[in-house]
């Protein structure tokens, strides 16, 4: 699929005209500059013709420049031309003659061929007819658009995707989508770019270096996976800043989108307070999960360590027994094959639904070993199950009445289910009792 890039100097409304294209808000837009950092990727079909549009950080080779990233968003985007199709050098026009913009210009002098000029902020006729400073850029044609309105947008496209084969919705395969979740500076960048083997996002000491959701992919057995490298979430009353507000936000949803969460713990630190309300998070959503202890190259590395480890994260939160834990390292590239396979097998078993009268049959033999719970005379009885859905497996069980079910119940319920069900390790699970008289 051909990469079509927008770059530009910083707030000239690059996110803004992405959110434009994409028909929904998935890139964060603020006044305040450099809010975008890394490298993200979207696929976008105009009229039957598909494209990944890559948004890009704001460019700027200014020697007095002050973010400490710049250097490295610089170098990020470069990697992004040689293998661009198309170019959306964006500017604004109330600065025509803007320095940023005249080294940006000069800088993509050897890629001139596929460059397309987009003047963003003509917003009316009269700006429109007032667009001679431009010539000045030596690039042929370029385009008034105004990301906020929309003018001018559809002839961008009509001019990216001229020469684009055709191929409808169907082309564009699905993917396994995995969310790299974990609390900052735990490693999830390194992780990401491991994978890729490349620097698609920025790594940093730094906390909070990722402020947006990065996306790519790869082929894995011959089937895509889609990684998103997220915000590391924080406790909300250390959240100092609406854009890191919002990339909280974005990295809860994209749990929530995600068919895998791929949880990562420092091995130093292993589980803080917020890594187990993070966990009680994708619990309660019955996520798929694969949890990688990273910084395993800083330990002494034996079986008897890995097992002390495994152990000491059961014991803070006992439902980590139902989920592969892996020991890697990010930083040396140690087991990234494991987790790849391991992930893919986890949203493969997702997948399995079992008949109806297996699970009848679990249950007598669940109850024949289990006395059912009772309460004031009342004993708990099962009339029927069913799945009703997989990838997470969720199961209605028809009862007498909810109430009667404890908690110790339920844990050992899920334990034997476990044991059971094919393959479930990692797999999150649904379970829901309907009483009698309920809908």
């Amino acid at each position: 699929m051909k990469k079509i890039v927008i770059l530009g100097r910083p707030n000239v409304g690059k996110s803004s005209f992405l959110n434009r294209l994409l028909g929904k808000n998935i890139a964060i837009t603020a006044r305040e500059e450099g809010v975008t950092r890394d490298v993200r990727y979207f696929d976008i079909i105009w009229n039957g013709k598909a494209f990944k549009i890559c948004d890009t950080g704001g460019l700027d080779f200014s020697k007095d420049n002050s973010n400490h990233y710049q250097k490295n968003i610089n170098q990020l985007v470069e990697q992004e031309l040689i293998q661009s199709h198309k170019i959306l050098f964006m500017v604004d026009f109330n600065f025509p003659e803007h320095p940023l913009d005249l080294d940006i210009n000069q800088w993509l002098k050897p890629f001139q061929h596929k460059v397309m000029l987009l003047i963003n902020k003509v917003d009316n006729f009269e700006r429109q007819q007032d667009l001679h400073a431009f010539y000045t850029y030596g690039v042929s044609p370029f385009y008034p658009v105004s990301a906020i309105q929309g003018n001018g947008i559809g002839d961008v496209l009509d001019d990216i995707t001229v020469d684009l084969l055709h191929q409808d919705d169907d082309h564009i395969e699905e993917s396994i989508r995995v969310s790299l979740i974990g609390k900052p500076n735990v490693g999830k960048s390194s992780l990401y770019n491991a994978i890729f083997n490349q620097n698609k996002a920025l790594v940093d000491d730094v906390m909070g270096t990722t402020r947006d959701i990065n996306e790519s992919r790869c082929m894995v057995d011959n089937e895509w996976v889609t990684f998103m490298d997220t915000a590391g979430i924080r406790k909300r009353r250390k959240i100092t800043d609406t854009i890191e507000y919002f990339s909280i936000v974005r990295t809860e949803k994209a749990i929530e989108s995600s068919n895998v969460v791929l949880f990562m713990v420092d091995v130093q630190d292993l589980l803080a307070d917020q890594d187990k309300k993070i966990l009680n998070h994708i619990f309660k959503l019955s996520k798929n999960m694969v949890v990688f202890v990273n910084k395993w190259d800083t330990q002494v590395k034996s079986d008897q360590t890995r097992n002390d480890i495994i152990g000491m994260l059961q014991y803070q939160v006992p439902q980590l027994k139902y989920y592969p834990i892996i020991m890697g390292s990010a930083k040396e590239k140690h087991n990234i094959q494991s987790v790849l396979r391991v992930i893919k097998g986890v949203h493969e078993a997702s997948q399995h639904r079992i008949p109806t009268g297996e699970l009848n049959r679990f249950l007598e033999h669940f109850f024949e070993i289990n006395h059912p719970p009772s309460k004031k005379g009342k004993q708990f009885k099962v009339y029927y199950a069913t799945q009703v859905s997989a990838c997470p497996p969720q199961f209605v069980f028809k009862v007498n009445d909810k109430r009667l079910l404890s908690q110790s119940f339920l844990r050992n319920f899920e334990r034997a289910f476990r044991e059971f069900f094919p393959n479930s390790t990692g797999v999150g699970m649904k379970f829901e009792f309907r009483s009698k008289n309920s809908v």
